[in-house]
């Protein structure tokens, strides 16, 4: 406390106009008479906290910059996954819907570039068998029923469907 000559004091004051002040003040002992003074420093509250507002106010500054730059690449990056996402769900409705003539710009080196790639090697094998299937129908409706479909260009569910169809041809041929 303030009153206990023999120990140090920190406090906050006004004097009286609105002006805040800092104070310390320790205790000193002039010669040796055993009474003790207090040397006390008081120091405007606004110098000190001059330089600490400054750096706030900049530390604030800098931190609205960088969230807002953050803000915005967020945005672009997602616009650069989105948009290209967005692309190859407009052209697998497409192909569901039996559309198979959408291009793809296969223009990137990432996973979404790897998605184009693939949807492109998709619908390329979507035609290959359709256009297989196409000729084999051709040839029937022409009365060629010696023609059969060539399993070779396809593998898996692919090679089995012109399997089949040449399964079938052979039954209705030996008729």
């Amino acid at each position: 406390s303030v009153l206990d000559m023999k120990s140090e004091f920190y406090t906050e004051r006004t004097d009286g106009q609105g002006k805040f002040f800092l104070s310390y003040g320790i205790p000193v002992q002039i010669g040796t008479s055993g009474i003790y003074w207090k040397a006390v420093v008081n120091i405007p509250k606004d110098e000190i906290m001059s330089e600490a507002d400054t750096l706030t106010f900049w530390m604030t500054l800098v931190g609205i910059v960088i969230a807002s730059a953050v803000v915005v690449s967020v945005h672009f990056l997602s616009r650069s996954v989105a948009k290209p996402l967005e692309e190859i769900v407009r052209i697998t409705d497409s192909v569901t819907g039996g559309e198979f003539n959408a291009k793809i710009a296969a223009d990137r080196k990432d996973e979404i570039g790897q998605l184009q790639n693939a949807m492109i090697r998709l619908i390329g094998r979507i035609q290959a068998i359709t256009a297989e299937i196409s000729s084999l129908l051709d040839a029937v409706l022409n009365g060629r029923l010696d023609i059969r479909g060539d399993v070779s260009k396809f593998s898996g569910s692919y090679a089995n469907i012109i399997k089949g169809i040449n399964e079938i041809l052979d039954a209705a041929w030996r008729k």
